[in-house]
């Protein structure tokens, strides 16, 4: 892949190696919300049944 004169010119003034670390920060950031909103969907999911059920959670606990 060649690159352009101006796309070379903005490579040689960045430091490629911080900005690889900072996409990476980024995406373990990103990763991790991501995974806290799937957990909280998840609690979420299992509360609501609670409250709907309820009823049917108390005769089946009262064995």
């Amino acid at each position: 892949m060649k690159l352009t004169k101006s796309q070379a010119k903005r490579l040689q003034n960045r430091d490629l190696v911080e900005a690889t670390r900072k996409a990476r920060k980024k995406s373990y950031q990103l990763l991790n919300d991501q995974g806290f909103a799937t957990l909280a969907l998840a609690i979420s999911h299992i509360i609501a049944q609670v409250v709907e059920n309820s009823e049917q959670i108390e005769k089946d606990l009262k064995l």
